[in-house]
């Protein structure tokens, strides 16, 4: 299974940590589910995109770990993850250099992700011509549903060649976000163009009773 981890990476053991966000717990009751509760399973996913997933522990990713995001924009995640008020903490996304990065646990998202808490998560960004950048979902496609999530953490972009969709939950929204919350805080300095937002940078989609609790900043060239 390819990996983009840190050669120094080393899987977490057992550590359990109590949290209290606003997520309840939810009866996960999906038809040939799986379960996820460690680092190595929720990679896994990647292999099989379209799955039926419940998280059933805290997965606290260690120090100095780089998660590639799940899946990519021309194979999307179209399954169900069930976050099942659970938590993913010190969440780090990375890609790979190239003329496009998408970042976000998901790279793309045209299924179901719910009950759900990324806690701490941050962004890692080499240099790129556009940034699609969400902590949920890089783009929520129009069939893509997010809702009953909670997001905190701080992303910061300092490179861009052309223009980037930035926000705490999606980068671009073209589906459903509802019930979702990010205290994510956003911090965009770069040259290039940018649609910036606490919840979503670019939205033709829909967003219903969410709120944005982070502090929101971008600084870029006068024409942009």
């Amino acid at each position: 299974m390819k990996s983009f981890f840190k050669k120094s990476c080393a899987l977490a053991t057992a550590l359990f940590l109590m949290l209290s966000v606003f997520v309840p717990i939810s009866n996960a009751d999906q038809p040939n589910s799986v379960t996820v509760s460690t680092l190595e399973e929720l990679i896994a996913i990647g292999n099989n995109l379209s799955g039926n997933y419940v998280l059933e522990d805290n997965i606290v990713v260690p120090e100095n770990c780089e998660f590639a995001p799940l899946g990519s924009v021309s194979k999307p995640f179209t399954g169900n993850f069930d976050g099942n008020g659970y938590s993913i903490i010190n969440l780090s996304l990375t890609v790979e250099e190239g003329d496009s990065a998408y970042l976000g646990l998901f790279a793309s998202n045209a299924g179901t992700v719910s009950n759900l808490n990324l806690v701490n998560v941050s962004a890692n960004l080499g240099s790129h011509k556009y940034v699609y950048l969400g902590s949920i979902a890089a783009i929520n496609k129009a069939s893509g549903k997010i809702f009953n999530c909670y997001v905190s953490g701080d992303v910061a972009v300092s490179e861009c060649g052309t223009y980037a969709r930035v926000g705490g939950i999606a980068g671009i929204n073209r589906g459903l976000i509802k019930d979702t919350v990010s205290e994510a805080g956003i911090n965009y300095k770069a040259a290039c163009y940018v649609d910036i937002g606490g919840i979503v940078g670019d939205n033709t989609g829909s967003i219903v009773a969410c709120e944005n609790r982070g502090p929101v900043s971008a600084s870029t060239t006068p024409e942009n």
